[in-house]
């Protein structure tokens, strides 16, 4: 196999979940082709092109699971913030060609990705925010279209784990849209978050009980605002919608918040503290929907070249009325699948599957 040599951005629960995957192959002598030559955190870029052993990537882990610094692991020295150029150079003096693996979750990093990619480096992405920027920088490091050839020289794009953690979502619609079928309409529930907040409602519970419990659980953010604001849910519908071929922009999707009027600036214990005062709206909402044989699902959707998210009435014997807890589930109605539609559904969240996709994607890359 050809030898992938790895550079890591990002060393957060992902992170660290993909190097515990990885080391857990290398103690089994497999996958001994990935060769990890750099490491990155918020205090700089690790990097030894001649590649790190099983010990240095358990000493990586060991900092970053205390909550330490990869500067503070013993492995080498560490450079400073990256440099794009300086980078880029130095891959090219030693005549190496790398992966980079972006599982940070802003768009620092994008000056980088599109100078690696049009170096001839691979990208694999877990990050959302660099393939959610306005349409011209995306294309800089967009993976091509079914349909297109990459430029001449430009590295290979991966992003399975952008959407739906490890299913294989983006597989699925490349590999319809490779076959020559045509996309009709996506319905889906990206978030496990909203997607377990909805199925609660539907067991009686009261919309800021459902949210509590969420938290409780750590289906949310810290600030479950970041969740109920929809954000994230449009970020992964605009991916879906750019890799159908649509030049979209974030702020064209349609976005239907769930954080209640009055509430997107207080103060977290406010938040808390006034939710119980939209639960009547939601009884009064899943009450009606109910009369008429549906129930309340958080849906992206994407149909006739445009994409949104929000709350929505849907049918309770249908596969989003079915669905339950935290999993994801996406719906393609093409013209193939026009009678019955295909279907994705499992876990869409978490370290672990969400590891499992990008190790996929690195392995796919051999």
């Amino acid at each position: 196999m050809t030898e992938l040599n790895i550079i890591q951005l990002g060393l957060g629960k992902v992170g660290q979940e993909l190097l515990r995957q990885v080391a857990a192959l290398w103690e089994q002598d497999r996958a001994t082709h990935l060769n990890y030559i750099g490491l990155a955190d918020s205090s700089g870029l690790l990097l030894d092109t001649n590649g790190f052993y099983l010990d240095d990537l358990h000493d990586a882990l060991a900092v970053k699971t205390a909550n330490g610094r990869l500067d503070q692991a013993a492995i080498g020295d560490i450079d400073g913030p990256i440099v794009t150029n300086q980078l880029i150079s130095l891959l090219r003096a030693a005549r190496i060609k790398a992966t980079i693996v972006d599982l940070t979750a802003d768009t620092a990093n994008l000056p980088l990705l599109a100078a690696a990619r049009a170096a001839g480096h691979d990208l694999v992405f877990a990050n959302k925010a660099p393939l959610a920027v306005d349409y011209a920088s995306y294309c800089a490091i967009a993976p091509t279209l079914p349909s297109e050839d990459a430029p001449t020289g430009w590295g290979r794009v991966r992003h399975e784990a952008t959407v739906g953690a490890g299913l294989p979502v983006i597989s699925t619609l490349e590999n319809v849209l490779a076959s020559g079928d045509q996309i009709k309409r996506i319905e889906a529930s990206v978030s496990g978050t909203l997607g377990y907040i909805c199925a609660a409602l539907d067991q009686g519970l009261s919309f800021s009980a459902a949210l509590r419990r969420a938290h409780d659980l750590g289906y949310t953010e810290p600030d479950p605002r970041d969740d109920l604001n929809g954000i994230d849910a449009a970020r992964k519908a605009l991916i879906l919608a750019r890799r159908m071929g649509l030049p979209m922009e974030l702020s064209q999707v349609g976005v239907d918040s769930l954080i209640p009027a009055g509430l997107e600036s207080t103060s977290l214990d406010e938040f808390w503290a006034k939710l119980p005062q939209v639960d009547e709206t939601y009884r009064v909402k899943l009450d009606a929907a109910q009369k008429r044989g549906n129930v309340l699902r958080h849906v992206a959707l994407i149909e006739d070249e445009r994409a949104s998210v929000g709350l929505r009435e849907v049918a309770a014997d249908s596969p989003l009325g079915r669905l339950r807890g935290s999993d994801s589930i996406f719906i393609w109605h093409t013209v193939r699948y026009s009678n019955s539609p295909l279907i994705v559904q499992g876990p869409g969240a978490g370290p672990q599957v969400t590891a499992a996709g990008v190790l996929a994607d690195i392995l796919g890359l051999g």
